[in-house]
């Protein structure tokens, strides 16, 4: 299926983009749409920077940024909702503490009987990052995440624990990026999950 996202030339804080992505879709009928809109804004971390006295110029630009990451996330929801209003699926994916879920529109469907939600360990889907030390070496990452999704089968495969022997690693110093591409496990338990969904 296709990806939009800004590696494959998507602005999605464009309207016209936006309104073309939309037509695809629509003519596409994707059995299951995934979305992951840019979580940075809504993180504790974030947050917690915004906190301190920083300059006017610095915190209105993350106002502004914080402003374009709700319009994308809304215009996500969106998107879920016309799924489900035609008898196919959707899965949304956030990191568990981030802000984001408290937003009226994810709650809102967060209600809706018919929508499932699971918090899983990444490094159970196969999520791993580099070590700073040794470059050649991986190690899991544990970062709970959590899913919303309206297919059970996709909800019960993504529904795992760590049961790392190994130490977990860090995202931080820049290796959080990385953790944006899904673990191709993760791909792979997602795939047979709806396979299941739809026979």
């Amino acid at each position: 299926g296709a990806a939009f996202d800004l590696q494959n030339g998507w602005d999605l804080n464009d309207e016209t983009q936006r309104q073309k992505m939309e037509k695809i879709l629509d003519e596409q009928k994707p059995t299951l749409l995934i979305g992951s809109p840019p979580c940075v804004k809504f993180s504790i971390l974030m947050n917690l920077l915004m906190g301190k006295n920083l300059a006017p110029e610095r915190r209105a630009r993350f106002h502004e940024e914080l402003d374009e990451a709700i319009s994308q996330l809304r215009f996500c929801f969106k998107l879920y909702r016309k799924q489900i209003a035609a008898g196919r699926y959707f899965l949304h994916e956030h990191p568990a503490s981030a802000s984001s879920w408290e937003l009226h529109e994810v709650q809102e469907l967060m209600q809706d009987p018919n929508v499932f939600q699971v918090v899983a360990h990444m490094c159970a889907l196969g999520m791993t990052t580099k070590m700073p030390s040794d470059p050649q070496k991986e190690v899991p990452v544990l970062k709970p995440t959590r899913f919303l999704t309206n297919s059970w089968t996709v909800l019960e495969a993504l529904d795992r624990r760590c049961e790392c022997k190994d130490k977990h690693g860090s995202l931080l110093c820049g290796r959080a990026k990385a953790a944006q591409c899904y673990p191709e496990k993760m791909c792979h338990i997602i795939c047979e999950a709806v396979a299941e969904q739809v026979s």
